[in-house]
């Protein structure tokens, strides 16, 4: 299960590092503002404090350096659909954790109605044969039930494993 949290951690924040990132200083305060949306007048019509666009750790435009008009739209168009283009994807990935982190809980709650004896809510985890014992007793009952909990983990985290590498 860490292995799992660990990869989604991984797959969620690993994208925003490679980012590109937009860097200003504040006009009213002088600290440096660093944002993975361009400002509202970056390259447009109203003049505002520079901003340094950075990709990849390269500094790949600057606003202090003067570009004709139609590369200044295109500049400006471009930061803009990309900044709405990497939310889209940090807004599915997000999705994609939060049901990830749903399907895990739900195996929690399943997992601890059958500590508890109790059925399962939503699905019962595959049977795990045991040798029969001629007399159960406490001991064989809950090692039976530790078996089967311990495999229906195993086959969820496989699944949570296969969708990570999808």
């Amino acid at each position: 299960m860490r292995l799992l949290l660990l990869s989604l951690v991984l797959v969620v924040t690993c994208p925003a590092a490679l980012a590109r990132m937009y860097q200003w200083d504040d006009p009213d305060t002088g600290t440096p503002q660093l944002s993975g949306k361009p400002p509202y007048w970056y390259r447009g019509d109203e003049s505002g404090p520079r901003v340094f666009v950075i990709d990849n750790g390269r500094v790949v435009d600057d606003t202090a350096v003067q570009v004709p008009d139609n590369q200044r739209r295109q500049l400006r168009e471009a930061a803009f659909l990309r900044a709405e283009r990497d939310e889209a994807q940090f807004r599915a990935k997000l999705e994609e954790a939060e049901r990830l982190k749903a399907q895990r809980d739900a195996g929690r709650e399943e997992a601890l109605a059958l500590e508890q004896g109790a059925a399962p809510p939503v699905s019962e985890p595959p049977p795990v044969e045991a040798a029969p014992a001629p007399e159960p007793d406490a001991s064989t009952e809950s090692n039976a039930m530790r078996a089967l909990v311990k495999e229906w983990e195993r086959l969820r985290e496989e699944e949570a494993m296969k969708l990570i590498h999808e």
